[in-house]
């Protein structure tokens, strides 16, 4: 063999597989932070994004998710997410992926930008493919935040393909961005792929449309692996959704009810003592 070709196949050998063809293993890595705050550097990758649904609808919805959006802090695994705070059936929620709370206990801290901190309570959790939810419930509402209505879209996820989308959250070392999408397709499992941008902290960041009807909660990027190549490749641009469906509102409002019983019970017992 010549020298150029051992050049060509080793150098070959190093450059990740972009394409899914035979014998590539398609996988997905969450979203959330784990441990210390990473070391602040500048990536030109999200300031070169396209900006999608730019219209008036789509600019409305990305206002009201920028002043819903908070942090979830898993403090017992040293994990952070991202959440949207809702006012829904008078209580306030914060809804959010379930591996950013999972093995975290009852209790997890919301924050704000405004450095706003208060403890939640774990009522719902749904990790069961696609499934990736969790809701919290807050005691009082927040001060620095203002809770966006709960509304989910009901129809086909099929019909979302092409769609125009809008989160905010809290990836890497940013805060409160607000990033924009297209759906690209409905996975076999029923996860909505998203063709936009996400990275560690930006999990459980509910994904609206331009009706403000949430079309998913993000839970991971794509990763594609090959046996041309040892490296994976990590796509931030292809997004994993957990579907609308995986917030079941039937559920949610029984469990709610039951935690009001037992709020105005406590409160009649205190009132006694």
């Amino acid at each position: 063999m010549s020298l150029k070709r051992a050049i060509f196949l080793t150098f070959m050998g190093l450059l990740p597989i972009g394409c899914a063809t035979d014998g590539v293993k398609l996988e997905q890595s969450d979203c959330s932070a784990v441990g210390h705050e990473p070391i602040v550097t500048v990536q030109t990758i999200e300031q070169q994004q396209d900006v999608h649904g730019t219209g008036y609808r789509i600019r409305r919805v990305a206002e009201l998710t920028r002043n819903a959006s908070v942090q979830v802090h898993n403090t017992q695994r040293g994990v952070r997410g991202s959440g949207t705070y809702f006012e829904y059936n008078g209580h306030h929620i914060v809804v959010t992926a379930a591996h950013v709370v999972a093995d975290g206990g009852d209790i997890m801290l919301i924050t704000t930008p405004a450095e706003e901190s208060v403890a939640a309570l774990l009522l719902y959790y749904d990790n069961v493919v696609p499934n990736d939810t969790a809701v919290l419930v807050l005691r009082t509402p927040l001060d620095s935040r203002t809770p966006m209505e709960l509304n989910l879209y009901s129809k086909d996820v099929n019909d979302l393909i092409g769609e125009q989308t809008v989160y905010t959250g809290d990836p890497g070392h940013q805060r409160n961005m607000t990033i924009y999408g297209t759906v690209s397709s409905i996975n076999e499992n029923g996860s909505v792929m998203l063709q936009s941008y996400a990275w560690g902290g930006a999990s459980g960041s509910l994904v609206f449309d331009d009706r403000a009807r949430i079309i998913g909660i993000l839970k991971a990027i794509d990763v594609n692996r090959s046996g041309v190549s040892p490296y994976p490749q990590i796509n931030e641009n292809i997004v994993w959704l957990s579907p609308p469906s995986s917030l079941n509102l039937d559920i949610l409002d029984s469990i709610l009810v039951q935690y009001g019983l037992a709020m105005e019970e406590a409160l009649m017992r205190g009132a006694e003592q």
